[in-house]
């Protein structure tokens, strides 16, 4: 049926569409964070990441695939074992 496959093909270029999005924003916020000079990674093993703001925070889970939602402790714990395992050479 016509109908049903140009539906797939629409979908599938949403799909393509949102992906692009989501990817374009994982960069701009990896250039955000570059010129922010944040140390992330001093930061979380001086345990200090809860001197930065729930957007900044948010902002390095955006820029590394990491889930953003939850209160900060949530965030900052996240992005503690993202850190460690980064530094341990674990993807």
């Amino acid at each position: 049926d016509s109908g049903k496959s140009r539906k797939t093909v629409e979908q599938i270029e949403a799909a393509t569409v949102r992906k692009r999005q989501a990817d374009e924003m994982r960069e701009n916020a990896k250039l955000l964070l570059e010129e922010s000079d944040i140390d992330f990674e001093q930061k979380a093993i001086d345990e200090e990441l809860d001197e930065l703001s729930v957007t900044v925070l948010r902002r390095y889970c955006l820029a590394y695939g990491l889930t953003r939602s939850g209160v900060k402790q949530d965030i900052i714990e996240r992005i503690t074992s993202h850190v460690k395992r980064k530094r341990d050479g674990v993807q």
